[in-house]
């Protein structure tokens, strides 16, 4: 079931993510990740956004294109046009040659009413100054913003977040030993923490508990390791494979 995400948290429940949709089944961050995470009954997808040199928000994780596509060079220097030229699939696994790097609008149509979203905004070689007002304008416009998590290693994305996307769920997102990070959220406003799995501990998460913060690592990809923190009591997983 994928009702508000002001009501999961409320009613505190387990939230499972798919890591850049369904990433250890498909390519990642394409619509055949996040329709085969949809497949699995995945709740919420998570996925990430550039900005192209002519302002168009697009759904992948690095800073260039090289390690996903067949071509080379950063996304901000690229078009909307030059980046539809690549394909986005065919480094996964050859019957997914052909996928695209999608645009936030076409998950935000495609996914939004069948999953709950988690939108981490990415830095290109500084930050994008206008990336987050124009997410929020479409999130309003495609009417989710009670469906909508802004995640980012950024403070300074999610304080524009919370701003214009009050409704929103806002997330910290951190990688490295970070001993602020509740105190941080709690002075921000921030209602969530996604750390990297391996800076999880009964402490850190008794202390978010008694903030009212949830915490949800990143990245499992086996049942084995994510079983102890499951046992931590941790409040959702972000997962290559959300089944």
């Amino acid at each position: 079931m994928s009702y508000s995400l002001q009501a999961r948290r409320q009613g505190k429940d387990f939230l499972v993510i798919g890591h850049r949709g369904a990433a250890g089944h498909a390519p990642e961050n394409t619509m055949a990740s996040f329709l085969k995470a949809v497949d699995l009954n995945a709740p919420m997808i998570e996925l990430d956004i550039h900005e192209t040199r002519d302002g168009v928000l697009a759904v992948i994780h690095d800073q260039d294109v090289i390690r996903t596509t067949d071509g080379p060079g950063p996304v901000e220097d690229m078009t909307w046009s030059e980046l539809q030229g690549l394909d986005a699939g065919g480094w996964f696994r050859p019957e997914f040659a052909g996928e695209t790097i999608p645009r936030i609008e076409q998950v935000l149509e495609a996914i939004g009413p069948r999953a709950l979203l988690n939108i981490e905004v990415k830095s290109g070689r500084g930050l994008y100054p206008d990336i987050v007002r124009k997410l929020a304008a479409l999130v309003r416009a495609y009417d989710l913003t009670d469906r909508v998590l802004i995640s980012s290693f950024h403070p300074e994305y999610l304080r524009q977040a919370r701003e214009l996307l009050p409704e929103a769920e806002i997330s910290i997102i951190y990688a490295k030993a970070h001993t602020e990070a509740v105190q941080e959220a709690v002075r921000e406003g921030w209602h969530s923490l996604h750390p990297r799995w391996d800076h999880v501990t009964p402490e850190l998460l008794a202390e978010a508990h008694e903030h009212g913060l949830l915490v949800r690592p990143w990245n499992f990809k086996g049942a084995q390791r994510m079983r102890p923190f499951l046992e931590m009591g941790v409040d959702g997983v972000i997962t290559d494979f959300p089944d």
